[in-house]
């Protein structure tokens, strides 16, 4: 699953994928990336079909999307 993300400044990151009952699913730390658009590849082979939340945070920024992934 392909994940678009946008940094404002550049900074270290983080990348959490949760599903609905709250596990860390996926994890991953990103580091220094340049200000601009980034993307990133989630391979969810071995997830379930299912809503997932992603966080992501750099800096200040913590942003959280909700995900549905069918298969």
């Amino acid at each position: 699953m392909l994940l678009k993300l946008w940094l404002k400044e550049a900074a270290e990151a983080k990348l959490n994928i949760y599903n609905v009952k709250g596990q860390l699913v996926h994890s991953r730390e990103l580091k220094m990336q340049d200000k601009g658009f980034h993307s990133y590849i989630w391979d969810a082979s071995k997830e379930s079909s299912g809503v997932y939340f992603v966080v992501f945070e750099s800096g200040k920024l913590r942003e959280t999307r909700k995900i549905t992934l069918s298969k």
